[in-house]
């Protein structure tokens, strides 16, 4: 694509402004359109941001998709408009960016990475720790073969709040931590269990606990809107080493030594403490943006669309019916 990406941004609140910040930093991106339920909220928000000209804000997404000058739409709206949102604005000839989860089913995912395929436009799902630096120094320690044999992933991810009112803390929270365990096993997992509590509203898993199950390893992990402090934690544990990824520290990654082991009957702990690792500076959802526009410019598919999108889904979907079943394992 020869000059700048025409963007719209469809959404303006705290996660769409952020967005529109991000992609606001790019000098080959500019943002044309803002579409939001609200006009004045949406020209209020935009006022906290600096802006190399002022977006046309309109409340009618079909004024966007018939702007033929608009090349691509970034959609940061409530989960259960995602699909039908990005369905349309690619048949409109729109490459799209889209928060998580892109749909509630597979097929619905599936069917908007063919349409895209056969429209040669880009679609990206959003999975922002897939960019995450420290996420990455340990996808390649792992591969490198730093830790040994991988034995399990850990995922802890919570908050006290936002709850959301169209979709459960599994869909909320848990396309990071099957995104984040299938990058770091180099497997698609076979197997999934899954079980949760619904404190707030009966039917909306507010808390929910997976595992997935991987031909060489495992993966656990934990989501909840209803927890005292908020929390994004990766633990690795290999058959050489132990790390630990804070999202919120000011020291993000930290290897220690081994996990314990059994010698002589006795188990042998060799550790001397957790050092830091250091890791880029970047952050994630800038990298992550970044590379959308790279791909719209240039062509490319991205590494968070595609079968990776769908597998996440699948894994999801698989989740829900266990969930469903009081935790019984799923088949993937």
């Amino acid at each position: 694509m020869a000059g700048n990406i025409n963007l719209a941004v469809v959404g303006a609140g705290r996660w769409g402004l952020n967005c529109i910040r991000a992609f606001s930093g790019f000098n080959d991106v500019d943002l044309s359109w803002v579409c939001s339920a609200s006009v004045p909220s949406a020209r209020s928000a935009l006022g906290s941001v600096a802006l190399k000209s002022a977006p046309m804000i309109t409340a009618d997404f079909n004024s966007v998709l018939s702007d033929s000058k608009v090349d691509a739409v970034a959609i940061i709206t409530p989960g259960s408009t995602h699909y039908p949102l990005s369905k349309k604005a690619l048949n409109a000839g729109k490459s799209v960016f889209v928060e998580k989860p892109a749909a509630f089913r597979s097929r619905d995912v599936l069917e908007l990475v063919k349409l895209a395929e056969k429209k040669k436009l880009v679609f990206a799902v959003s999975d922002i720790h897939r960019f995450n630096p420290g996420i990455i120094r340990l996808n390649g320690d792992l591969k490198g073969g730093l830790f040994g044999k991988l034995d399990y992933v850990s995922v802890f991810h919570a908050g006290n709040g936002p709850v959301r009112a169209d979709m459960s803390a599994l869909w909320d929270f848990f396309p990071h931590s099957a995104s984040i365990s299938m990058f770091l096993s180099g497997e698609s997992p076979v197997k999934v269990s899954a079980a949760g509590g619904s404190f707030l509203k009966q039917g909306i898993e507010d808390v929910v606990t997976m595992k997935l199950s991987f031909k060489n390893s495992s993966a656990f992990a934990f989501g909840s809107w209803l927890y005292p402090l908020k929390k994004m934690e990766v633990v690795v544990v290999g058959e050489k080493l132990y790390s630990v990824f804070d999202d919120y520290a000011k020291d993000k990654l930290n290897y220690s030594g081994s996990p314990p082991r059994l010698s002589a009957g006795r188990f042998v702990v060799d550790d001397d403490g957790a050092k830091p690792v250091p890791v880029s500076g970047e952050r994630p959802l800038t990298g992550m943006l970044r590379h959308f526009a790279d791909c719209v410019k240039k062509g490319r598919q991205p590494i968070n669309g595609g079968m990776p999108a769908v597998q996440v889904a699948r894994v999801l979907e698989s989740a829900q019916k266990s969930l469903a079943k009081g935790g019984s394992p799923v088949i993937i």
